[in-house]
């Protein structure tokens, strides 16, 4: 594209000789070139993003740590953290057992765990979530329900990225006591 001439469409970079070209323009063979480039860098960059995500997952566990502040090399500072996508894995027999129980000394109405827990021996996370949530945290009924259930890992794990408030901004430049 000539300095010139003004833009008719969206502009984009070619991925391969860095030069801006008009979309409304360009030949359909430059944009499937366009597009095949751009699909690989996209490949590219997910991968080092991934990348560099695995090595801060490492870092922060082999301080074991799930959270941290860095520094950026412009100053300004972020908050790192790991989301862990965890999923509950409930012991069916156990809760079952359980269920049956809590319905026998009268605090479940049958009707409340129908169906829970299937014969095809499978756990609707759902309702028994819900029905753990019918009973006060660390009473005796609602840690029998809750020892049915463990925790595994959801697909990967990854990093959060999230901006530090700049605490003066905020305060007005007052000190503030959050302990």
């Amino acid at each position: 594209m000539t300095e010139n001439a003004e833009p008719k469409g969206e502009l984009i970079v070619h991925p391969r000789t860095g030069e801006a070209f008009d979309l409304s323009t360009a030949s359909p063979g430059q944009l499937v070139e366009a597009v095949g480039l751009l699909r690989a860098d996209e490949l590219r960059f997910a991968n080092w993003r991934r990348d560099a995500e695995d090595e801060l997952i490492r870092r922060l566990d082999s301080s074991g740590r799930r959270l941290a502040v860095v520094e950026l090399p412009d100053g300004t500072d972020r908050e790192i953290a790991i989301r862990a996508n965890q999923e509950s894995v409930w012991d069916a027999d156990e809760l079952d057992s359980v269920l049956a129980d809590l319905v026998g000394r009268g605090l479940l109405a049958p009707r409340m765990v129908a169906g829970i827990v299937t014969r095809s021996v499978k756990v609707d996370r759902t309702r028994a979530n819900k029905l753990l949530e019918r009973f006060a945290l660390h009473t005796p009924e609602w840690k029998a329900i809750a020892g049915c259930r463990t925790w595994r890992q959801k697909g990967r794990r990854s990093i959060t990225v999230a901006e530090v408030p700049n605490l003066e901004d905020v305060t007005g430049g007052r000190n503030v006591d959050v302990s």
